[in-house]
């Protein structure tokens, strides 16, 4: 057996994850396995339910690990509970907020995630790369605490609208992908109807993004409204209209 290399102490002796069990079970739904997404320059596989990997990770760092995908569970699994509509002042629909969370262990639960799709050996992700962030990352996993800067690791997510074209493809699951958004360097994946994306550079996104990053507003989850079919990772200007609206009205609220 080889080191855990989330506590580089103890050895990995369980079947590690990356992706959350739920969140295979809630886009398999009654389908005998489910298509994956990762690379679009690559082919899709298909899973019954999840990805795991033997003897990677330890009892103990699973178990940090699974605190916040239960809590994750709750804030994303389970959505609408909870969640309230986001609109313009014509009265669309924008976005979703969640009045008030747990931000810090939302923020470990995507940090958490990124970095054991870094350390697995599973070939679906061996495209994700942190290079020194990984360090970073591991620290921060190690001492279970969030970073105190939003903009450390910073975490944007946006909430898929219904898909005529693609009933079902709003729960898909894509895998983390690295692209470029505002310049920055980040990661994207798609679960449980949202996207996600979690910065991995020094610079910061720019004012609009800023205010809808993960703990730069409070307790609350700003979840732009995004096209399945604009999609992947909002990198685009439907995205950017939407962020301009929900920021826009999220000063005005301010004042």
């Amino acid at each position: 057996m080889t080191k855990c290399p989330l506590c580089e102490e103890r050895e990995g002796t369980i079947d590690g994850h990356v992706i959350p069990r739920w969140a295979f079970e809630l886009a398999k739904g009654d389908q005998p396995s489910m298509s994956l997404v990762g690379n679009p320059n690559k082919p899709r596989s298909r899973s019954p339910i999840g990805i795991y990997d033997p003897d990677r990770f330890c009892t103990d760092c699973e178990s940090l690990s699974s605190t916040a995908e239960s809590y994750a569970e709750e804030v994303f699994g389970r959505f609408p509970d909870g969640w309230t509509e986001e609109k313009d002042v014509n009265g669309n629909r924008i976005g979703w907020v969640l009045p008030s969370a747990d931000i810090k262990l939302l923020r470990l639960f995507f940090i958490q995630l990124l970095l054991k799709a870094h350390f697995t050996l599973r070939p679906e992700f061996k495209d994700v790369a942190l290079g020194p962030y990984a360090q970073r990352a591991r620290d921060i996993f190690q001492a279970w605490e969030a970073p105190d800067s939003p903009d450390d690791f910073a975490v944007v997510v946006a909430k898929f609208s219904p898909s005529i074209k693609h009933r079902d493809a709003e729960l898909s699951i894509m895998l983390p992908v690295r692209h470029s958004f505002e310049g920055r360097n980040i990661y994207c994946f798609n679960m449980a109807g949202f996207s996600i994306y979690i910065k991995v550079d020094r610079r910061p996104f720019d004012s609009t993004t800023t205010v809808l990053q993960l703990g730069s507003d409070g307790n609350r989850v700003n979840a732009p409204l995004l096209d399945f079919d604009q999609a992947p990772a909002g990198l685009n200007h439907v995205y950017r209209a939407v962020a301009r609206s929900m920021a826009a009205k999220h000063r005005m609220s301010k004042r």
